[in-house]
């Protein structure tokens, strides 16, 4: 599982279980920890274009994650927290990293470059 950081709090987990190689995301679903609550507050309302800001999605950017073995997962783009549904009990939690370079992508993904490739492979 990778570790996700708001500045030096553990706020909890991904396995990064999604992706799409060629823009180098890896998301996956977000399973909080005890230090989340402390952060929880500070999550912004989404915005989808032609809508206003909804309590039905917020999201919290400037976080970092590292990988099982410790090692900061650069992601040019950031790394966002998204919650959707109901603030009191969200539906869901994902986190997204936008940005990873290839060549660290495919060494920690490579299931997620696997199934990529595999869809242009003819039968």
């Amino acid at each position: 599982m990778f570790s996700v950081y708001f500045n030096s709090t553990l706020i909890g987990h991904t396995a990064l279980e999604k992706g799409d190689p060629p823009m180098g995301v890896a998301l996956g679903k977000f399973i909080p920890e005890v230090g989340y609550q402390e952060v929880r507050p500070l999550l912004q309302p989404g915005e989808t274009i032609g809508h206003l800001p909804s309590d039905s999605d917020r999201y919290l950017d400037g976080l970092s994650v590292k990988t099982p073995d410790g090692e900061s997962l650069e992601c040019v783009a950031g790394i966002v927290l998204w919650e959707y549904g109901d603030s009191e009990a969200p539906d869901a939690q994902e986190v997204t990293c936008l940005g990873i370079h290839h060549e660290v992508y495919e060494r920690l993904f490579p299931h997620h470059v696997k199934t990529y490739n595999d869809q242009f492979r003819s039968k």
